[in-house]
C-alpha cells in the first residue's frame, strides 16, 4: 500500500498502520517541523518527506513536492491530522479564515488529485457549521471517537473517513493508573493532553467523606494529616461552599502533578522513547499535536477487511 500523510507529525498514521497489520510499501509524509522530522526519522528511517503540503501535487503517477519529483504510481491510502487551533473552542475560532484552517482544502485538493481510494482526516470536536461544511466537502459524515475507550486518557475527536463499516471500539476498560511509572492516582483518566500540556492531575479533589481512602502504599495517619510512603504531605479538611458529606483532598506537596514523557507517550499508545531524543518540552509538543495511536489502528483495521 503507498500512503501519504498529511500534517504528518511524528508519523503515527505509519504507527498506528503497523499496528492494524497493513503492510505499507512505501509512506510519503509532508510536515514542516524539523522536530516531528527527526523523530519520524528516528523510528522509520525510510520515510519518504515531501515537505510543504501547500507546494505537494499529484500528477500522471507523481508527486511534485519542493523536495523533488517522486514517481509514486496509485497512492492507495491520503491521511491527516490538520492543524485544529482555527477550529478549536479554546482557539481563536477563526475556522477557515485562519490559514491553518484552510488547510483543510489543501487535504481536498490532493485526495481530488490523487483519487487514493480511501482517506481518513482528523480535527477536534468543533462548532456544528463549521463540522458540517467540512462534511459537505468530503461527502461523509465524522466519526466522534473519546480516546478513552482504548487509553487513560480523554480526548474527544472526530474522524471523517470514506472506509466503510467503521464502529466505535469497545472499552478496553484502561486506567490512568495503568500507565504510571510511579506513584497513585484515584483519576479515571488523564485530561486531554495538547501541545501546551502542562499538568496532568489537579492538586484539588472532592472526595466523599464516607469513603474510606485508598493509597497505594502504606501512610501514616496524624489527624487529618497523611504522609505518603514518599514523604507526600496530603491534609482532609472540610471543603468550603459544598455540601457538609464533602471533604477537600490538597496536596500540599504534590505527588504527581505532572506526567512524564513516557507516561504521555503510554496515554498516546504510542511505544515508550519513540520520541527520546528531543527535549523533554519539545517532546510534549509533539506528543500533544499527535495522534491517538489506537484509535487510529482501530479505523485503518477496517481496509484490511474490505479486501
Amino acid at each position: 500500500m503507498n500512503v501519504l500523510s498529511l500534517f504528518d507529525g511524528i508519523s503515527c498514521g505509519r504507527l498506528a498502520l503497523q499496528e492494524a497489520g497493513i503492510k505499507v510499501d512505501n509512506y510519503y509524509a509532508s510536515e514542516i517541523d524539523g522536530a516531528a522530522i527527526g523523530v519520524s526519522n528516528n523510528n522509520f528511517p525510510d520515510i519518504i518527506h515531501l515537505g510543504d503540503v501547500s507546494k505537494i501535487s499529484y500528477k500522471n503517477g507523481c508527486l511534485i513536492t519542493e523536495n523533488g519529483i517522486f514517481d509514486v504510481g496509485q497512492i492507495d491510502l491520503l491521511i491527516g491530522g490538520s492543524p485544529c487551533q482555527s477550529f478549536s473552542k479554546r482557539g481563536n475560532q477563526k475556522s477557515f479564515d485562519d490559514s491553518r484552517g484552510k488547510l483543510i482544502y489543501e487535504f481536498e485538493r490532493i485526495l481530488r488529485e490523487t483519487s487514493a481510494p480511501y482517506f481518513l482526516l482528523e480535527n477536534v470536536v468543533m462548532n456544528k457549521a463549521h463540522q458540517d461544511v467540512i462534511s459537505r466537502l468530503f461527502g461523509v459524515e465524522p466519526l466522534e471517537i473519546n480516546s478513552a475507550l482504548v487509553t487513560a486518557q480523554n480526548r474527544l475527536r472526530l474522524y471523517w473517513t470514506n472506509i466503510e463499516g467503521v464502529e466505535i471500539p469497545s472499552d478496553s476498560g484502561v486506567m490512568l493508573q495503568d500507565v504510571l511509572e510511579n506513584g497513585y492516582t484515584e483519576r479515571d483518566k488523564a485530561y486531554c493532553i495538547t501541545a501546551t500540556y502542562s499538568n496532568a492531575t489537579a492538586q484539588n479533589y472532592f472526595i466523599n467523606k464516607e469513603r474510606q481512602l485508598k493509597f497505594k502504599h502504606p501512610v501514616k495517619k496524624t489527624g487529618n494529616r497523611y504522609i505518603l510512603y514518599d514523604g507526600t504531605i496530603v491534609d482532609i479538611y472540610p471543603a468550603h461552599g459544598l455540601e457538609r458529606n464533602y471533604y477537600s483532598l490538597q496536596l500540599l506537596k504534590p505527588y504527581m502533578s505532572k506526567l512524564s514523557c513516557e507516561e504521555v507517550e503510554r496515554l498516546q499508545g504510542i511505544p515508550v522513547g519513540y520520541t527520546a531524543g528531543v527535549a523533554n518540552h519539545v517532546r510534549y509538543k509533539l506528543l500533544g499535536n499527535a495522534w491517538t495511536v489506537p484509535v487510529v489502528s482501530h479505523i485503518l483495521g477496517y481496509i484490511t477487511e474490505q479486501k
